[in-house]
């Protein structure tokens, strides 16, 4: 059987380069340079379709977010740092070796391979819901609202780490819509804005619409798509 997430695999980035890819309905996704692989909110695929995790993150508990055995599984494979809110460690203690989980809250800063990781908070009903802002040792910083409302400190964290990419959350969580979507787009800046966590092809179709109407770059993307992402160039690969 083809893995449906194979594709970002089968590509080599650049140095300048990023990929991305939305992996499921809610707020899975894979970003791969060419020398991290990092993976956050795997659910609903097989640690077997994956060839490369350097670092999986964890946004929070909720089922569509966070998948003990098969976090136990990608660990186990590909000898991955997990780092979770400490809740969520707790609840892998019994399945991962401690040496590979790494406990976080917001304000916490992590370094795994290279890339750098800050931890924020995430406007979420949860036990203690986070976000994150990756930063690639190519430059590219990617900022992972899990599945946040705008908050006012959005607007800080676009100001202080120039951000290249930020996904927001259109959908499938409580108030979230393509409104709130644009809104977290609108307070951080990135240079482009995904959306995700959704399952209405409308709602990502507007969220673009609207963005473009106050001259900010949205991009859409299918389920398993790889989108290539270079300062300067965007690209999407086929």
């Amino acid at each position: 059987m083809v893995s449906m997430v194979s594709p970002i695999f089968e590509i080599m980035p650049d140095d300048d380069a990023v990929l991305v890819s939305w992996i499921n309905k809610r707020s899975g996704v894979i970003l791969r340079s060419k020398k991290s692989t990092v993976v956050v909110d795997p659910v609903g695929v097989d640690a077997t379709d994956f060839k490369q995790a350097d670092a999986v993150l964890i946004t929070h508990e909720h089922p569509g977010h966070f998948n003990p055995l098969l976090i136990s599984r990608i660990r186990a494979i590909f000898k991955s740092k997990i780092v979770a809110p400490h809740h969520v460690v707790k609840k892998l203690s019994d399945c991962v070796p401690k040496d590979y989980l790494i406990a976080v809250s917001p304000r916490s800063e992590v370094e795994i391979d290279g890339v750098e990781i800050f931890v924020e908070k995430s406007n979420h009903v949860s036990i203690e819901p986070v976000s994150y802002i990756i930063c690639f040792n190519n430059g590219i910083t990617v900022f992972h609202t899990s599945d946040s409302l705008p908050f006012p400190e959005m607007k800080n964290i676009g100001k202080n780490f120039d951000l290249d990419i930020v996904f927001c959350t259109v959908g499938l969580a409580p108030q979230a819509s393509y409104e709130s979507g644009v809104k977290i787009a609108e307070l951080s800046m990135p240079r482009v804005a995904i959306p995700y966590h959704t399952d209405s092809r409308t709602s990502l179709e507007i969220f673009v619409e609207k963005l473009f109407g106050r001259n900010l770059r949205g991009q859409s993307l299918e389920i398993f798509e790889v989108f290539e992402y270079k300062r300067g160039v965007i690209d999407e690969l086929e």
